[in-house]
């Protein structure tokens, strides 16, 4: 883990679940922070119901955590990642890229380069399916 993840993580720390209406991730060292609207959400739980009804007893769908140490000083949180049935039951705040297979971000109009391009270069150079 970088130190300029450390520095941001301690940032964030102190606001807990984070900041209303917003999602905390750490994009190379930096703390960005991405606006969640209704329509955001609904499409993610969409999503999220959908791959729960077709993934068999071993894989689960996960959301609100971090994938660690995905390219050096970043931590991305992907709106849903489908890991392994036993790693969900360790109920941990982050989980490693190579448990992560896919990662789906729902991509809001203001942010399709930040997704697309920054956080999509970030998964590959993680090995994270996305």
């Amino acid at each position: 883990m970088s130190a300029d993840l450390d520095r941001a993580r301690a940032t964030l720390r102190p606001l807990g679940d984070g900041v209303r209406g917003y999602k905390a991730e750490v994009v190379r060292g930096r703390i960005v922070l991405s606006p969640v609207r209704p329509f955001h959400k609904r499409t993610a739980f969409s999503l999220w119901g959908m791959l729960e009804r077709r993934l068999g007893a071993e894989r689960r769908c996960i959301g609100g955590v971090g994938i660690s140490s995905v390219g050096g000083a970043t931590e991305l949180c992907p709106d849903v990642a489908v890991i392994p049935a036993a790693e969900q039951e360790r109920n941990l705040e982050t989980r490693p890229p190579g448990i992560v297979d896919p990662a789906i971000d729902v991509v809001s109009p203001g942010g399709a380069i930040r997704d697309h391009v920054d956080k999509g270069r970030t998964y590959a150079e993680a090995g994270v399916p996305v």
